[in-house]
């Protein structure tokens, strides 16, 4: 096995197919460290707005009153790996703004670190694409012929006349093109992070390298399938130009067509955020007119004190309940996205480039799961903020203490600095990949049977022709 592995080895370093190749790939590396060192700065500049925006909501505040009138933004961080895999920061939801009071609650999402709206479809060139798209195609490029060649020339019937077995010869030249495959990678992704360090864009760091570590392994399992499914074609074919055309027919396949014929057939026009908004409102609508026809209105506090705010404390009840049903739309409305994104995501596994898409994102905490785990934040934020200001209310003997609605709570001064902060927990790793634990497992059996398809076709191999 070892002679093949450095044969082979020999082969593509002198190759012009590998110069060529590598050139590529450290091209497209060079190219993400320069848009993202560019990025990086935009991203900064936007956080710092939306920090200041949100502070100056708080130093706004006089009373508690106000604080529970207020409606607070809520942003998301980034990672420090988004070069690495984007995970659709640019069009996911990123901010919530969040408010105490009653029916205003619900954490209205959207996106805010985006200086144009006009440009959020384009994708970004994060790392995971350029393995997805151009390292698995110089996968195919470099082994279409690894098998064919070998048989044309001779070589693989004088080696097999040799005391080795058909297994260990295919081991040396998978051995061969992998490490070529990956010392590539390494040497891209190093400019990149080359090019991102000198820019002061990125600072390196242990957590940094351990998600390169994460990424390096999923990269090299994704490379290693297109590898072996060119080998194994290359075996049955025993021509290199019928091997080269199934092959870039397979890769457009897999890796163009499915995933976007997988998006294509989840989206659904009839899941609409407005059609949702729209009852949302019109429930509130009904409820205040039901409270209007019964002759239940909010009073001045002269007026409502005598009867111990009789009126506005069924007003509140009936708002809480109605809250309690738009609530209920808000969180089926991220739920219906939620299951339409995964509807899709399942059609697209198919492809080995999905399965390492999201298997990445599953390994640096990015993607929708980020999402999901930040909106459950928000939720948990809210109720922070009312836990606080109950606390702050009761402890005022002058406050009617209906909760939520502003004008009939504590109206004592408040300290901005004392309203709680939103901070926000990034997934840890288990918890990530335990959400996209199928697209891990997926992207680890298509290698299985890459691997086996490989063996199979190379066994029944027939060297007399």
């Amino acid at each position: 096995m070892r002679p093949i592995f450095l044969l082979r080895l020999h082969d593509h370093l002198k190759s012009l197919r590998f110069q060529v190749s590598l050139a590529i790939l450290l091209l497209f590396f060079a190219a993400n460290g320069f848009v993202y060192a560019l990025k990086v700065d935009r991203v900064v500049e936007e956080l710092g707005r939306i920090q200041a925006d949100n502070e100056s909501a708080y130093t706004e505040v006089g009373t508690l009153a106000d604080a529970v009138d207020e409606r607070f933004s809520v942003a998301t961080r980034p990672l420090g790996t988004e070069f690495m895999a984007e995970g659709g920061q640019n069009w996911l939801d990123d901010s919530f703004r969040v408010s105490a009071e009653t029916c205003e609650g619900a954490p209205d999402a959207g996106r805010r670190q985006t200086l144009n709206n006009w440009l959020e479809p384009y994708e970004m060139v994060d790392w995971v694409l350029i393995v997805r798209l151009v390292l698995s195609f110089l996968c195919v490029v470099l082994a279409y012929d690894s098998v064919s060649a070998d048989l044309d020339s001779g070589l693989l019937r004088q080696a097999l006349a040799n005391p080795i077995t058909r297994g260990r010869y295919l081991a040396g030249r998978l051995l061969a093109d992998s490490a070529v495959v990956l010392v590539s990678l390494v040497c891209g992704t190093l400019v990149s992070l080359l090019i991102l360090t000198a820019s002061g864009a990125i600072e390196i760091s242990a957590g940094l390298l351990g998600s390169y570590g994460l990424f390096l392994v999923a990269s090299t399992l994704y490379a290693v399938t297109f590898l072996l499914l060119a080998m194994g074609v290359s075996a049955l074919a025993r021509s290199s130009s019928t091997a080269l055309v199934t092959l870039l027919l397979a890769w457009a396949l897999f890796v163009v067509v499915v995933p976007q014929a997988a998006y294509l057939l989840g989206v659904d026009p009839a899941q609409r955020r407005g059609a949702f908004y729209d009852q949302e409102w019109e429930h509130r609508r009904q409820v205040e007119q039901a409270l209007e026809r019964e002759g239940i209105s909010l009073r001045s506090w002269d007026l409502g004190r005598p009867d111990g705010f009789a009126d506005e404390r069924e007003y509140a009840r009936r708002l809480q309940e109605a809250e309690g049903v738009m609530d209920g739309l808000r969180r089926e409305m991220y739920a219906q996205e939620a299951r339409q994104f995964r509807q899709a995501r399942a059609r697209a596994l198919v492809s080995p480039g999905a399965a390492y898409q999201y298997t990445v994102e599953a390994l640096l905490g990015t993607g929708v799961p980020k999402v999901e785990h930040l909106f459950e934040q928000v939720w948990q934020y809210r109720d922070d903020l009312r836990e606080f200001f109950r606390a702050r209310d009761a402890s005022d003997p002058e406050s009617p203490h209906i909760l939520f609605l502003p004008w009939y709570m504590s109206q004592r001064p408040l300290e901005a600095a004392d309203i709680p902060r939103f901070s926000e927990r990034h997934l840890r790793l288990a918890d990530s990949i335990g959400r996209q634990l199928d697209a891990v497992l997926i992207l680890i059996v298509e290698a299985g049977l890459a691997f086996l398809f490989a063996f199979w076709a190379f066994r029944r191999l027939d060297l007399t022709g």
